[in-house]
């Protein structure tokens, strides 16, 4: 579930639970993206206990020193990214929107937006295969540079 779904669940403000993350009260969640965090069940479990304690009158102090017994190794912030088929297609097809887009507007008039809709991806996966337009530029160049 979502950090929306959670603070519903729990009754937990969203910014409660990234007080109580960076804290290290909480697992860290399972990272599918950049800006896409999985909460699961321990999640909501957890929440609920430590509201449990707050409401005995114990601090976040306190709670932290009886909850390190019992939580579990943290997961890593990032999942490894694995190429979907079709990856070397959608990087040429972006070469290519490049290169196209660069000779009729120029460099300064091509922005990644616009490439990335020539291209036929989202601005994301232009961002996956170049860290951006200048780092498009230096793969493209040969393509530009072809007599036309």
């Amino acid at each position: 579930m979502k950090i929306a779904e959670l603070s519903r669940v729990s009754g937990t403000h969203r910014s409660t639970i990234h007080h109580y993350l960076d804290l290290g009260l909480l697992p860290r969640p399972e990272t599918l993206g950049p800006r896409l965090h999985h909460f699961g069940d321990e999640h909501v479990e957890r929440l609920r206990e430590i509201k449990a304690l707050r409401a005995q009158g114990l601090g976040l102090g306190e709670i932290r020193q009886r909850l390190a017994t019992r939580l579990r190794p943290r997961t890593p912030h990032k999942r490894p990214r694995r190429r979907r088929d079709g990856a070397s297609d959608r990087r040429a097809a972006i070469l290519d929107a490049a290169a196209r887009l660069f000779l009729e507007r120029g460099f300064e008039g091509a922005d990644v937006q616009a490439i990335a809709r020539a291209a036929g991806v989202g601005k994301a996966t232009v961002y996956q295969h170049f860290v951006g337009k200048n780092t498009n530029t230096h793969h493209s160049a040969p393509l530009v540079s072809w007599p036309f």
